[in-house]
Order: structure tokens, then C-alpha cells, then sequence
């Protein structure tokens, strides 16, 4: 009977050790679920930001709401990419959006869109964009200190536009301590369309504050070379300054009779340009009608005679390679040129070209 009331005994302690165990998960649930359950619009992302322009559930509202949301808070919806409606603007402090209150005053953002955030030692580094729908968007590169209020902030607008001047702008973290702004210039007259690059590097500082050390500015030689160019050959002017020593010229022609006729010189002086050129070309005979004999001869051409046929001077940039010094003229109904050019910006060779426009 001892043993008995023993393994009994033993038995009951188990199962009360159960049940203590039991009501405690119960209980632990129970507060998890109403944690999640009382969970502020301050700390819910979904819940405060949404396609609709309604104030979210428990932020004041009253004249002086600034303060109602949280720098933590902003920078948890950078990191995040959040789709960040501008009414929510004044519900954050003062300092933390009065930089972007100055910028919805120049472009009038609707929307902020987070898109990277990173805490470097006392600073935050924040990258977002600003737009209004559609067409203009501005990026932002900003820091700011502990406390929320902003250090330094730069802008890169991709909405100024006003032909025949357009400007946009971009940048590129390189490191966490440099970035750089690309400013795309974009000019348009008679002779053509043409895009200059500018190139501003940053250093960030252990305080925050963005210093430039470099500016670099690209101009496109090759298209202001070209259109030199072409102006002087359209004047009558001489136009041997535009060329290297020894230069090739390239004659290409779709004749109805003769089919297609081509040939080449080269070993050219530069004053060989406001002269007769006098070169070997061959024809295939293969013209609209009865095919002819092949044939060789003397073709004398004179680009100033031509010049004054032409009824358009463009650059095409879209057909030319201007990064390697290639540009490309559109002279009217049939006849082009190409240009190319050395690293000196002379020409080496020049190509003609009278192509069929039937």
C-alpha cells in the first residue's frame, strides 16, 4: 500500500505540472493577439498609407498637428518604399519637412516614395523621390541628424523642360560617403538636337554636410565640330581648318541608269576640300532597267556645288555615334554625309553618300 499511495501521488504532481503549463501558453497567446490587435497607426505602414486622401484613424488634427508622427517613422517608410500621400506631410515635425514643403512650392509633389535610408554613425542618409504622377519627378538625397531635423538636401529635377531647352538632372550613390549629380542639357536649333553632360561629385561628411570636390562638364565636341561644318560649306567659306593632314573621302551613289556607283581616295591635303576632287569609281550596271555593263572612270566632285543644292542641314544624332566621333548629316531629299573624326577633332574622313528616294 505505500508504493501505491507513492505512484499516486507522483502521478498527480504530473498531471497539475501539465496544466500549469497549459494556462500559461493559453495566456501568452491571448497577449500576443491583443498586442497586435491595439496596434497604432504609428507603427502600422499599411495602415496609414493608402490610395486614398482620407486622415488616417488617430492623428490630430488640430491647426498645430506637426509632431503627430514620428522621425522614426519617416525613416521607416524611406527604408521601406512606401508610397507616402503628401497630406501626410503635416502630421511630421516642422524640421523634418520644411525642405520639401520649399520643393512642393517649386513643382507641386502630390507623393513621396521612399527609397533607400542608411544610418551612418550621427547621421541618417536618405534617398526618395517626389513627383506628381506624371510627367515631372524629383529625386532627393538628404541627411539628416539624430533628432530629425534635415542637414543637407539636394534635388534633381527631371521635369524641366521648355523646348527648345530641356534639362534633367539625376544621381548615383557611389559610396557612403560620395555621390554624384548628372545634369543632361539638351539643346535643339535648325541644325539639329544635341545633349551636354555635367558632372558634379560630392563628398558626404562625418557631420552630414554635402561638399562638392569635382565638376566635369562633357561638352559634345563632335556635334559643334560637324555643324562648323557644314555651315561653312553652306557659306562658300573655306573649310580646310576642319581637316587632318591626310584625310580619305568616300563617294557612294544609286543611279537609275547605272545602278550603284562607288569609289575611294585617300592620302587627301586639307585644302584638297574647297577644290575639285578627282577620284577612280566603278559601277555595278545594275539600274532600274536593262541591266548595263560594268564600268570604271574619272568622277570629278566638288561638295561646294553640291552644297548648294542642299535644301536641310541636321545633324542626325540618332544615327550617329558621336561618342566615337562619328557624325552623321542629313542634307535634304537624297544626298547624306559622314563625318569622322581624330581625337583632335579634325576629319579624316568624310563620306557622301546619294541614295534613291524613289
Amino acid at each position: 500500500m505505500p508504493i501505491l499511495c507513492g505512484r499516486l501521488k507522483t502521478k498527480d504532481r504530473i498531471m497539475r505540472l501539465i496544466l500549469i503549463v497549459f494556462i500559461a501558453v493559453f495566456f501568452v497567446n491571448c497577449e500576443q493577439t491583443n498586442s497586435q490587435n491595439e496596434e497604432t497607426p504609428k507603427d502600422s505602414t499599411d495602415k496609414i498609407i493608402s490610395e486614398t486622401t482620407e486622415i488616417p484613424e488617430g492623428i490630430d488634427t488640430s491647426a498645430n498637428s506637426f509632431n503627430s508622427l514620428t522621425f522614426d517613422y519617416f525613416i521607416d517608410l524611406m527604408s521601406q518604399g512606401k508610397h507616402i500621400p503628401n497630406y501626410l506631410y503635416k502630421y511630421f515635425p516642422r524640421d523634418l519637412v520644411q525642405s520639401l514643403r520649399n520643393q512642393e512650392e517649386i513643382h507641386g509633389f502630390t507623393y513621396v516614395m521612399g527609397r533607400s535610408h542608411k544610418k551612418l554613425d550621427n547621421i541618417h542618409l536618405v534617398t526618395f523621390e517626389t513627383g506628381a504622377g506624371s510627367p515631372c519627378q524629383v529625386q532627393h538625397i538628404a541627411t539628416y541628424n539624430l533628432e530629425g531635423s534635415v542637414i543637407a538636401h539636394i534635388t534633381c529635377s527631371a521635369c524641366d523642360c521648355n523646348e527648345p531647352y530641356c534639362s534633367t538632372e539625376s544621381f548615383t550613390l557611389k559610396s557612403d560617403k560620395l555621390f554624384e549629380v548628372k545634369t543632361e542639357i539638351t539643346e535643339t536649333d535648325e541644325y539639329g538636337e544635341i545633349t551636354n553632360e555635367i558632372y558634379k561629385s560630392y563628398s558626404i561628411k562625418s557631420n552630414g554636410v554635402f561638399v562638392l570636390i569635382n565638376e566635369n562638364v562633357v561638352a559634345n565636341e563632335i556635334y559643334w565640330k560637324a555643324r562648323e561644318f557644314i555651315i561653312s560649306l553652306k557659306d562658300g567659306k573655306n573649310s580646310s581648318l576642319f581637316f587632318a593632314d591626310n584625310w580619305t573621302f568616300i563617294y557612294y551613289e544609286e543611279d537609275r541608269v547605272d545602278g550603284l556607283i562607288g569609289g575611294e581616295i585617300d592620302s587627301l591635303r586639307p585644302a584638297q576640300i574647297d577644290t575639285i576632287i578627282r577620284l577612280r569609281v566603278n559601277s555595278d550596271g545594275n539600274g532600274w532597267g536593262d541591266k548595263n555593263a560594268p564600268k570604271s572612270y574619272d568622277l570629278d566632285f566638288d561638295i561646294k556645288n553640291h552644297a548648294a543644292w542642299w535644301d536641310r542641314l541636321v545633324i542626325l544624332t540618332e544615327f550617329s555615334n558621336l561618342k566615337e566621333n562619328i557624325a552623321y548629316i542629313d542634307l535634304g531629299a537624297s544626298p547624306t554625309m559622314e563625318l569622322y573624326y581624330d581625337d583632335n577633332y579634325q576629319i579624316i574622313k568624310l563620306e557622301y553618300r546619294i541614295e534613291d528616294p524613289g
